[in-house]
C-alpha cells in the first residue's frame, strides 16, 4: 500500500488532519480519541500510520494515548463501535470476507481500547456509552454524553485483594480520646468503624474499596512521645550525632538533620501514618463505598480526618486521596462516578500543587473547583460555621 492510498484509507474511516509526511508514513488526529483521549479529541496530532509493518500489513502508533497496532485491527475496532469503515475494510483486505468472530478478536487484542470501552457491569459508576449493538457490515453510531474514562484503571483498583474483618475487629469500637478531640462524634466513630491500636498509640481507619471490601487498615498516630517506651524524641547530627544544640557556627561539624530518635530506647521516630503492608494507596479513595449522593458533585480532600471533618458537617459525598501524591486510578474513579468536583486541599504549597494537579489530570472531562484555605489552615481543624463560609451550606442528600 501507497501513502497518498493509506491516506485515503484513514480519511474515508473519519480521521481529520491527514497528512502525508514521506513515501511511507502518514499522520492525522487520533481516530480513537473519543475512548482513549481525556478531553475526546486530538487537537495536536498525534497518530501515525506505516505503510507496511513487521508482517508486512500498515500499522499505527498514537504518542498521545500510547495505543498501537495494525491498521486492520483499528478499523475493526471502529466498526464494533458504529464508526461505517466497511468498506475500508474490504478494501484493505482486497475483497476478503470479514467474520464478526474476527472484529470481536480485533477489538479484545487492544488491551487499552478494551479497557476504555463501556461496561454494563460496573456496580455504582455511569457508563461511558451503551453495549455495542450486535456486530453488522453496518451498525448504528452510539451516542454517550458521558466524559471518557479509562476502565483499565478501575479493573486494576478492583483487584485489589480483600483482608478478612477478624484481622480488624479485636481494635474496633475502643476509639482514643484523640478522636473526640479533633471534632469527630461518637456516632461518626461509628459509622465509619473507628478502632484504636492500645499498644501502637494510633487511631485507626478501616478502608473498604467502592464495592464495600475491606481492603486495608490504616493508622494515625496521635502521641508525640515513643509508642514503645514513653520517651521523648531528639534530631542527633547525622555525623556526630550532638544535638543541633552543640554546632557553634563556623564550628567543625556542620549539623545535618536526621530522623528523630527515641531517648530512650534509642529506636527512630515511626511514621505519623502507617498502612498496612503492601496496601496501594493510589487505587483508593478513602469514603468511596459510601452511597451519599446529591447533585453529582464530590468534595475531594487530603487526609482522613478531613474526609470525616466534611461528611459529619453535611458535605458529602466526600472522598479523600490520603495524601498529596493523587494517583491515575484515583481521578479515574471520581471521573466516572461523579460530574462535578470541589476540591478542598490544606492551605499550603503542597496543597495548592495537589489541586492543581487535580485540575490537570480531570483535563475539563467534568468541572473542577478548587477552594483556597487560610495558609497553615486545614479542613480537618474548621468549624461548622467556617466550612459554611468557605463551601456555603452543605448540599441536600438525595434519595
Amino acid at each position: 500500500m501507497q501513502a497518498d492510498e493509506l491516506a485515503s484509507l484513514l480519511q474515508g474511516a473519519g480521521a481529520e488532519r491527514v497528512r502525508v509526511i514521506s513515501h511511507s508514513k502518514v499522520s492525522c488526529a487520533c481516530p480513537l480519541a473519543r475512548w482513549t483521549h481525556p478531553k475526546g479529541a486530538d487537537n495536536h496530532p498525534s497518530f501515525v500510520a506505516f505503510t507496511e509493518g513487521k508482517h508486512g500489513d500498515p500499522i499505527y502508533a498514537c504518542q498521545a494515548c500510547h495505543d498501537e497496532g495494525s491498521v486492520r485491527d483499528l478499523l475493526l475496532f471502529l466498526w464494533s463501535k458504529g464508526v461505517e469503515v466497511f468498506h475500508w475494510i474490504e478494501v484493505l483486505d482486497a475483497g476478503k470476507t470479514v467474520t464478526k468472530q474476527e472484529v470481536a478478536e480485533a477489538t479484545k487484542r487492544s488491551e487499552r481500547l478494551l479497557a476504555s470501552a463501556a461496561r454494563s457491569d460496573v456496580q455504582g459508576f455511569r457508563v461511558m456509552a451503551p453495549v455495542p449493538a450486535p456486530l453488522t457490515p453496518i451498525v448504528e453510531r452510539l451516542a454517550t454524553d458521558r466524559p471518557w474514562y479509562d476502565y483499565k484503571c478501575l479493573a486494576e483498583a478492583d483487584a485489589v485483594p480483600e483482608i478478612p474483618w477478624a484481622e480488624y475487629e479485636p481494635y474496633v469500637g475502643n476509639v482514643p480520646q484523640y478522636a473526640l478531640d479533633r471534632g469527630l462524634t461518637e456516632e461518626t466513630c461509628r459509622v465509619w468503624e473507628l478502632g484504636h491500636d492500645v499498644q501502637g498509640k494510633r487511631l485507626l481507619f478501616p478502608i473498604r474499596d467502592r464495592r464495600g471490601r475491606l481492603i486495608t487498615i490504616s493508622g494515625r498516630l496521635y502521641t508525640k512521645r515513643c509508642p514503645r517506651c514513653d520517651g521523648g524524641f531528639r534530631t542527633g547530627c547525622g555525623r556526630c550525632g550532638k544535638p543541633e544544640a552543640d554546632h557553634a557556627e563556623g564550628g567543625d561539624c556542620e549539623f545535618k538533620s536526621t530522623r528523630p530518635v527515641c531517648e530512650k530506647c534509642g529506636l527512630g521516630e515511626p511514621p505519623k501514618y502507617l498502612h498496612r503492608k503492601g496496601f496501594q494507596r493510589n487505587f483508593t479513595l478513602y469514603g468511596e463505598h459510601r452511597g451519599d449522593d446529591t447533585d453529582g458533585r464530590v468534595y475531594v480532600v487530603e487526609g482522613h480526618l478531613d474526609m470525616l471533618r466534611l461528611w459529619q458537617a453535611g458535605y458529602r459525598p466526600v472522598v479523600a486521596v490520603l495524601g498529596t501524591g493523587v494517583g491515575e486510578a484515583q481521578i479515574e474513579k471520581i471521573v466516572a462516578r461523579w460530574s462535578k468536583v470541589i476540591v478542598v486541599p490544606d492551605g499550603d504549597k503542597a496543597g495548592r500543587d495537589m489541586g492543581a494537579r487535580i485540575k490537570h489530570m480531570v483535563a475539563d472531562r467534568i468541572g473542577v473547583t478548587v477552594k483556597v484555605l487560610p495558609e497553615g489552615s486545614d479542613p480537618g481543624g474548621m468549624t461548622d460555621f467556617d466550612l459554611q463560609e468557605l463551601l456555603g451550606k452543605p448540599p441536600a442528600q438525595t434519595a
